[in-house]
């Protein structure tokens, strides 16, 4: 599992992948160093679609796939090719949208004028392809794998503003402080709108006249892994500091 949490010590990438940094600093680098809104774009256009976990899941794998690949190019400079897994890909892939992720995390994409088969897509790495980028981006997308299905649509679909009041709101608890008094209304929202994903994270009332209440949850690996998932798919570029 990928843990994605402040660590003062610098800390390390789990789940077998390389100790390059903690993981906040390999998702700020990935806000700061990429074409955030362009691979945002991409993901969004890939992932909202479905309806179901399991088609949803492929195409993170596969995305999974090829940020591994790329990692293990970009040991071998600028210009290596990227192995794509074609034997993996979902049968209903955005390849519009599947271009738009890797072109924004600075790969490099060479293909004929009009081309509709991902076959014919060479992919590599540019110049300005970072390492901790790619990390940054395959925590993202373990982090939302790991995920409930209704957690999953909740982050998927939220507007922007929940979802950082909700990224604020569970740092601030994790840590051992109350919800802010001025997030409540937007918490009542999130819980009204996405009751069971809420309930997963540990927020709960008795009923619509109660306050929200919080306690930790059963799960607390969600709360780790949609902090990951919201740092890097809401969380504004100029609101984190540049990674060296």
């Amino acid at each position: 599992m990928c843990v994605c949490k402040p660590m003062a010590d610098g800390g390390a990438i789990e789940d077998g992948d390389p100790p390059l940094a903690a993981p906040t600093i390999c998702i700020d680098c990935l806000l700061q160093r990429t074409q955030t809104r362009y691979w945002r774009r991409g993901l969004f256009g890939m992932l909202k679609p479905h309806h179901d976990q399991n088609s949803l899941n492929m195409d993170i794998s596969f995305l999974i796939s090829n940020i591994q690949n790329a990692i293990e190019a970009k040991v071998r400079g600028p210009y290596s090719l990227v192995t794509i897994n074609y034997d993996i890909k979902p049968p209903n892939l955005d390849l519009v949208s599947w271009r738009r992720v890797l072109v924004g995390m600075e790969l490099v994409l060479e293909e004929p004028d009009t081309n509709f088969e991902i076959r014919s897509i060479a992919v590599s790495i540019g110049q300005s392809t970072n390492s901790r980028c790619l990390h940054g981006l395959l925590i993202l997308l373990k982090s939302l794998q790991e995920l409930h299905w209704d957690l999953m649509q909740m982050v998927l679909h939220v507007d922007k503003t929940h979802g950082s009041i909700l990224f604020e709101t569970l740092t601030d608890i994790s840590m051992g402080f109350s919800i802010q008094p001025m997030y409540i209304g937007h918490i009542r929202a999130l819980y009204q709108d996405n009751t069971v994903a809420m309930r997963v994270l540990g927020f709960y009332r008795r009923s619509p006249e109660e306050e929200i209440t919080w306690t930790q949850p059963e799960r607390r690996d969600y709360t780790r892994s949609i902090l990951c998932v919201l740092r890097g798919l809401l969380r504004a570029p100029a609101g984190v500091q540049a990674s060296s």
